[in-house]
């Protein structure tokens, strides 16, 4: 008993040490040692850019500490509480609460961006965020299946999918896989059908509400266009399902159970990210085309696209701001953008960086004739999302 008097509080104390000790390194590197902070994004394929700040000429040190943020909470949140000098994240997007975080870069850098691309750069007249790559939510189809455009594979209207997609039901197959069992998967599906029928506005105006809503009939009867509320948005969801279209059980499938249907030829076409296609076997590609999903008309063809894109942010806090920005024309040399692409698959947000493959270099084809680039929907608000998949469910 007496000896455990003693240990308890020995124990604390080591515990105690070990903590400060953790502040101690914490705080005394930072002015000593760039940080960067990573968002959703793996930092091993950014090791060329921290390989080029390092280099002896920028005076940032031979060392830096890097930062994983949680993918699953709030970033700005995360920032405020623990800064990071450089910040690399996915589906960044410049709102007042970032006002005063960030310092400008260059205008001169944004020039090197097609035109829909520097849009995602500005925030009150200054340049916040530098694009490095972008991602892409595409319809690939069997082309055995379902046509595109003979010239480009685009399928040009949400009418014409729907069209074809009808025709195939019934036969043995589904015509459209959809994996509704992750969150993400899930907003990316969302996200396209509201953009293909209400359009950029709608889809900007169910985002301002889904992230902070916690009432989802309230959502429902949320007017995203004239006469189309996001329950008609879901609507087709069901439509689909009663029809054959999709699987009734789509809301459980993850991508494992998408690729298992397309690798047996049961299905003719499915919705997902360049990330996924990149990693479907040599046996799939051959016989798939890819078409950003439907825009709502070929005349409107230039409305907007759907990209989730990696950007880089430097801290108006940083004591290196000055030091980085002198090598930021560096970091967005064509070399390393393409660097960047041949190790992740995506496209290059430069409009001369080269790209990977033909699928990297029509994504970036289509980002630039485009009038925006947008963000899906967010899958931070699991609980509401949760929901959502509830109603889907039972409808």
């Amino acid at each position: 008993m007496f000896k455990n008097k003693i240990l308890f509080p020995v124990l604390i104390a080591l515990f105690l040490i070990l903590i400060l000790a953790a502040y101690i390194i914490r705080f005394t590197t930072v002015g000593k040692n760039p940080h960067i902070g990573f968002y959703r994004t793996n930092p091993e394929q950014y090791s060329r850019l921290i390989e080029l700040m390092s280099s002896a000429e920028t005076g940032l040190g031979k060392e830096f500490f890097i930062i994983e943020y949680d993918g699953k909470s709030n970033l700005e949140e995360q920032f405020k509480k623990d800064p990071c000098d450089i910040l690399i994240t996915e589906n960044f997007t410049l709102t007042e609460s970032w006002d005063n975080l960030l310092f400008p870069v260059d205008a001169a850098l944004i020039e090197r961006y097609p035109r829909s691309t520097r849009l995602l750069t500005e925030y009150k007249g200054a340049n916040l965020v530098l694009p490095l790559q972008f991602d892409h939510i595409e319809l690939a189809y069997k082309r055995s299946d379902i046509k595109g455009d003979p010239e480009t594979s685009i399928i040009y209207s949400f009418d014409n999918l729907n069209t074809q997609l009808t025709s195939l039901a019934g036969k043995d197959r589904y015509p459209l896989l959809l994996s509704g069992a992750e969150d993400r998967d899930l907003m990316d599906i969302i996200s396209v059908l509201t953009l293909s029928i209400a359009g950029p506005d709608g889809l900007e105006s169910l985002r301002s509400r889904f992230d902070k809503s916690s009432d989802l009939e309230e959502l429902l009867n949320l007017e995203l266009r004239e006469g189309i509320t996001f329950r008609n948005i879901l609507n087709v969801l069901t439509n689909w399902k009663n029809n054959g279209i999709v699987s009734r059980d789509w809301l459980h499938f993850t991508f494992d159970d998408v690729l298992f249907f397309l690798e047996n030829d049961l299905s003719s076409a499915c919705i997902m990210r360049l990330s996924t296609h990149r990693t479907l076997p040599d046996s799939l590609l051959n016989d798939l085309s890819e078409s950003p999903f439907p825009f709502l008309s070929k005349d409107d063809r230039a409305s907007a696209l759907l990209m989730p894109g990696y950007s880089m942010a430097l801290s108006s806090k940083s004591l290196f701001k000055r030091s980085i920005t002198t090598i930021l024309p560096d970091l967005l040399e064509n070399d390393i953008l393409a660097g960047l692409s041949a190790y992740s698959g995506l496209a290059p947000a430069s409009s001369t960086s080269e790209a990977l493959d033909r699928q990297a270099s029509n994504v970036r084809l289509w980002g630039a004739a485009s009038m925006a680039l947008l963000n899906p929907l967010s899958d931070l608000n699991s609980q509401l999302i949760e929901e959502l998949r509830e109603y889907l469910l039972i409808q």
